[in-house]
């Protein structure tokens, strides 16, 4: 990566900056002094600022890591100092950071480090397994076989993993744990549930989830939702520095791929022996640090905590996260009319007939909860999927926000998949903000249309060009580790609703790329209230941007995901 990023992105050598300087010095007398002598110059650039006109300009001059000029030109001498750094970019394009409003950075940790069984990866269920049995061979007898994304969809030949078959095809030497790459569903061995006392006597959790009995009530190793908690006490503890190797490497992924800051929308995940939150809050100290961070705590009843406005934006505590409901691919997607009679749902993903999904909560707890949070001044990240789930966090959040009219919270509605045009309306009156998961449609939306709702609820699924026409400021996102963090992908599947096969599912709901820029960069600023600071490349703002081979608005829509990272700026450092 560096030494191609050299070649295309040329400094001026020290000589020419000397010499320009000396010659400024010359010809402008005093005013050089009392121009601002930059630290950056990124100059012969395509800059797409993304401000209220989306105009270019072609040099930007950034000083003590903020924007200071933004010239349609390449007359930039009057700032070059001594030690200013200049950057020739010969037409390349530079966005603002993207935003991922939306992620898990240590369930990516962890599980980016788990065993590969994922479609993503395998052609075959078949292919995916031996290489897990490869795997084992390292493995000491007794210690934990870890493995993520074991896919439905992806996976033609997937299928259930129940205890026998891992205790028979696998091993019964290990515990197992094989996670659903929707994270909703789990896969123990007969090993891991001892491990972790689980026994058919064990009572369901009351936040969601199930452990799956048999028609006989036995456990049959298939576990869902919040029921998987007592497993993640029996892993064995990692190593301090371990562990923040971890999230320093998840980090440099997310700048690999542009993105400069992040909503933790919950610190879910697997850290045994740690607190991630005070892991993550230690590494928005050092310098330099590689990402924003704004977090949305885990949303639970009795909050003593509230909400302290706060000026840093390294680090930043922003809100609360509930869910409503779960996954579309685990059967708790709370829907208005039920999951199809399919092969796929009954068979391979266990959903039972006639199935409508369910709360994580009951739906009697919401107004208590949201109020709760609310009324201590946080913003709240709800996740809701399906209709019936919009219907039932909206029931519970209008009495609560009626007589708040005049605050500005930005409460937000996270994924959205069959969120209806009406309840987008009732959205915008209530002042609340969608955030949507998009590329469901890329890679299930194929499986969507043909086995889960069928193809007429396909068609509106992720409506963001409604949201977009009833004056919404929507966002996109990837939920990381659910999807490799992708935001140029996710701007693709806005602007084309392709799936990965080439089918186009709800033309009518397709968006400008300009619009999909908008949502990965100020759009999700303006959600985090940080719109004033990041978002868009404007003079007093903070110089967090990214340098693309191509022009995102320019090359074949189908080919934006295509495009080349080349650098990773924050506050005009480059971290990549």
């Amino acid at each position: 990566m560096k030494s191609k990023a050299k070649e295309i992105i040329q400094n001026d050598s020290i000589f020419l900056i000397k010499v320009l300087f000396a010659v400024s010095l010359l010809f402008i007398g005093c005013d050089v002094n009392q121009s601002v002598q930059a630290d950056l110059i990124v100059h012969n650039a395509n800059i797409l600022t993304v401000d209220d006109k989306f105009s270019t300009q072609k040099t930007m001059v950034i000083k003590d890591g903020r924007i200071v000029h933004l010239l349609n030109n390449n007359n930039y001498q009057k700032h070059i100092g001594p030690e200013t750094e200049i950057i020739n970019l010969r037409g390349k394009t530079v966005l603002p950071g993207f935003i991922e409003p939306h992620t898990h950075p240590v369930a990516s940790t962890t599980l980016y480090e788990w065993n590969d069984v994922s479609g993503m990866t395998h052609t075959s269920a078949k292919k995916a397994l031996r290489s897990l049995k490869k795997a084992i061979k390292e493995i000491p007898e007794g210690e934990w076989i870890l493995a993520f994304g074991w896919d439905m969809m992806l996976l033609d030949d997937a299928f259930p993993l129940t205890k026998d078959y891992l205790d028979k095809n696998i091993s019964d030497k290990h515990p197992i744990w094989i996670m659903m790459q929707s994270m909703h569903t789990h896969y123990f061995n007969s090993m891991a549930l001892r491990k972790a006392g689980i026994t058919r006597k064990t009572p369901e959790p009351v936040s969601g989830g199930h452990y799956q009995k048999d028609k006989n009530g036995n456990l049959t190793g298939i576990v869902t939702e919040s029921a998987v908690n007592p497993m993640i006490a029996t892993l064995p503890p990692l190593k301090y520095k371990e562990a923040k190797r971890l999230i320093k490497k998840m980090y440099r992924r997310y700048n690999s791929a542009g993105i400069t800051t992040i909503g933790v929308t919950g610190m879910v995940g697997i850290l045994p022996g740690h607190d991630p939150l005070k892991i993550t809050k230690e590494l928005a100290q050092e310098v330099p640090s590689n990402l924003r961070v704004f977090h949305y705590g885990m949303g639970m009843p009795g909050i003593q905590d509230s909400c302290i406005s706060s000026d840093n934006l390294t680090f930043r505590d922003i809100g609360k996260k509930y869910w409503v409901d779960g996954s579309p691919y685990t059967g708790s997607m709370l829907l208005e009319e039920p999951y199809l009679s399919s092969t796929l749902n009954q068979q391979k993903l266990g959903i039972k007939k006639n199935s409508l999904g369910e709360c994580m909560f009951p739906s009697g707890m919401y107004y208590k909860l949201f109020k709760e949070a609310i009324d201590h001044k946080w913003q709240l990240s709800v996740h809701v999927q399906g209709d019936s789930a919009a219907t039932v966090a909206l029931k519970s959040l209008e009495p609560v926000l009626r007589d708040r009219a005049g605050e500005d919270k930005r409460h937000r509605f996270e994924h959205l998949a069959l969120v209806k045009k009406e309840q987008l309306h009732k959205m915008k009156n209530l002042g609340i903000t969608p955030s949507f998961h998009v590329n469901h449609i890329y890679y299930y939306g194929d499986s969507l249309s043909s086995g889960i709702i069928g193809p007429k609820r396909a068609e509106r699924l992720m409506p963001v060009g409604s949201a977009i026409n009833i004056g919404h400021r929507p966002t996109l996102h990837n939920d990381s580790p659910m999807y490799p963090p992708r935001p140029l992908l996710a701007v693709r599947t806005a602007v084309t609703r392709m799936t990965s096969s080439g089918q186009v599912l709800g033309e009518s709901e397709k968006i400008s790329v300009k619009e999909a820029i908008k949502a990965i960069t100020i759009n999700a600023a303006w959600q985090l209230h940080a719109e004033n600071e990041i978002g868009s490349l404007e003079k007093g703002k903070i110089a967090d941007f990214v340098i693309l081979e191509s022009d995102p608005t320019k090359v074949p829509s189908s080919q934006i995901n295509n495009i080349r990272v080349i650098a990773t700026y924050l506050a005009g450092k480059k971290i990549l």
